[in-house]
C-alpha cells in the first residue's frame, strides 16, 4: 500500500524553526574519543581541565647557566665573578660559587634561582666569569606559568584550534572527547542533470549547486558523505534517500521540494515508514520552499533548487542543525561592515518575511557603500559578484537609498568584506 501523502506548505518564522531545529538536533548528535593527532577543528564536548601545573619545576628560559642570584652581587665589568662550572650529575643541588650548564626548556637544578645567558658570560675550562648582577627569577619559567593544576583550559563547546592542541600535547593529554562531525549526504534532483561534462547538451546540464551546498557543509561543520544525482522519479528518489540514510546523519535534497509536477521530493519522503515533517516551507525569501523532515532518527533538509534559495536555505535551516548538533551557536561567526546602501531595495511581496540579499561593496572616498544584487534566485551571478550578504528582518517593506545596513561575510564563501 503506497503511504505518500501530499504535505502541506506552511511557513512557519525563522525564530520557529530554530527551535524544532534545536530539538531535533540531539538525535544526531554524538560523540566520540580521539587521539589529539586527528582533534583539530573538533568541538570539545567536555569541559578540559590542567591536571597537573605546567611546567612542574621552574625551567631555563635560555641556553644559559643556573646560579644563586645572591652569588652574584658583586660581579662587574671591572670586577667580574667567578663561578665554578659543575656537572649536574655531580650535583642534586647548587652549591654556593657554583653554575651548571641548562639548556632552554630543562628544569633548574635545585638552589638555583636565576639563568645567565652562554653569551653574557666568559668560559675557561671549569668555570665561568659573570660581569653583572644577575636577577633572582631572569630567564627562569616559573612554575605554573603555562597552567595551574586544576585551572579549566577549554570548555565544552570550544573548537580545538592548532594552538590548543599544541598545550595539550605539552600537558601529555593524549585523547580529548569530541562531539563527531555529523556526516550530511547530498542528492541533487532533476532529469536534466549529470556530473558527467562530455554528457552536457542535449537537455543535460551540469550538476553545479551541489558543489556550493558541499562547500556550505565543510563551513558549517558536517562532514560530506555522498553525493549523489537522483531522477525525477519517487522511486529512484526513494533509493538514493534510503541509501543515504545508511550511512549519514542528515540527508540534504535539492530541487524537486516546491509545487510544480515534477516536485515529488516531499511526498517521497512522506511515503517512509517513521517519517515525520516539521515544516515545509520558511518565512525567508529566497529559500522559502526550504522543508525539514526526519525519519526515525535522521533528519533530511529540502532545498530549493534555485541557486540563491538553495544558499538561503541552507544558511537558515541546514547550518544550525549542524551546528546545534555540536553545541555550537546556531551561525558560523561573521565579519561584518556598516555601510551606505547606494539605491532603494523594495521588498513587496516579501515585507513579512526575512529577506537574504546579496551586497558588492565599494569605497568612496571615507565612506562604504553596499550596492545590491539581484534577487532573482535563478542568478548566480549574484554570489559571485557579492562582497557578503545582508539580513533584513520581518515587517520592512523597503529600504531607501542612504539607509545604513550592515553586510556580513561566510569563511570560504565571501572570504573579505573589504571593498
Amino acid at each position: 500500500m503506497d503511504s505518500r501523502k501530499i504535505i502541506p506548505v506552511k511557513h512557519i518564522p525563522i525564530h520557529l524553526a530554530l527551535k524544532m531545529i534545536k530539538k531535533i538536533s540531539a538525535k544526531i548528535s554524538s560523540t566520540t574519543y580521539l587521539h589529539l593527532n586527528e582533534a583539530m577543528y573538533k568541538v570539545l564536548a567536555e569541559d578540559i581541565f590542567c591536571e597537573a601545573d605546567s611546567p612542574s619545576k621552574p625551567i631555563s628560559h635560555y641556553d644559559g647557566y643556573a646560579v644563586r642570584s645572591i652569588d652574584t652581587i658583586d660581579a662587574s665589568s671591572k670586577n667580574p665573578l667567578k663561578l665554578k662550572l659543575v656537572e649536574r650529575k655531580d650535583r642534586t643541588r647548587l652549591g654556593t660559587k657554583e653554575a651548571i650548564y641548562v639548556r632552554t626548556g630543562f628544569p633548574l637544578p635545585e638552589g638555583a634561582d636565576t639563568v645567565i645567558p652562554v653569551e653574557a658570560v666568559k668560559r675557561e675550562m671549569k668555570q665561568i666569569y659573570v660581569y653583572a648582577p644577575a636577577r633572582r627569577g631572569h630567564h627562569v619559567i616559573r612554575v605554573g606559568a603555562e597552567a595551574h593544576k586544576g585551572e579549566r583550559l577549554f570548555k565544552k563547546s570550544h573548537m580545538l584550534k592548532p594552538q590548543d592542541i599544541t598545550l595539550l600535547s605539552k600537558l601529555g593529554r593524549l585523547s580529548v572527547k569530541v562531539f563527531k562531525k555529523p556526516k550530511v549526504s547530498l542528492i541533487s534532483i532533476g532529469d536534466e542533470l549529470t556530473k558527467n561534462i562530455d554528457e552536457v547538451g542535449d537537455g543535460k546540464i551540469l550538476e553545479t549547486h551541489g558543489l556550493l551546498v558541499s562547500s556550505l557543509i565543510e563551513v558549517f561543520g558536517g562532514e560530506l558523505a555522498r553525493y549523489d544525482l537522483a531522477l525525477d522519479d519517487v522511486n529512484d528518489i526513494r533509493e538514493k534517500i534510503s541509501n543515504a540514510l545508511k550511512n549519514s546523519d542528515i540527508v540534504v535534497t535539492i530541487g524537486g521540494s516546491s509545487v510544480g509536477v515534477k516536485d515529488l521530493v516531499p511526498e517521497t519522503i512522506s511515503g517512509f515508514p517513521k517519517a515525520n515533517f516539521l515544516f515545509r516551507g520558511v518565512q525567508t525569501q529566497p529559500g522559502k520552499m526550504t522543508g525539514l523532515a526526519t525519519i526515525g532518527d535522521k533528519a533530511l533538509v529540502m532545498l530549493p533548487g534555485n541557486i540563491q534559495s538553495t544558499f538561503t536555505g541552507s544558511y537558515f535551516i541546514l547550518q544550525p542543525l549542524i551546528r546545534f548538533a555540536q553545541d555550537l551557536p546556531a551561525f558560523v561567526k561573521s565579519n561584518c561592515v556598516r555601510a551606505i546602501l547606494s539605491e532603494d531595495i523594495d521588498f513587496h511581496p516579501f515585507e513579512g518575511f526575512m529577506k537574504l540579499r546579496f551586497f558588492k561593496l565599494e569605497r568612496h572616498g571615507s565612506e562604504t557603500y553596499a550596492k545590491p544584487l539581484s534577487a532573482i534566485s535563478w542568478l548566480s551571478r549574484s554570489l559571485i559578484d557579492a562582497s557578503g550578504f545582508s539580513l533584513i528582518p520581518s515587517g520592512i517593506a523597503s529600504l531607501k537609498e542612504g539607509t545604513r545596513i550592515i553586510v556580513k561575510d561566510l569563511p570560504r564563501i565571501f572570504d573579505s568584506i573589504n571593498p
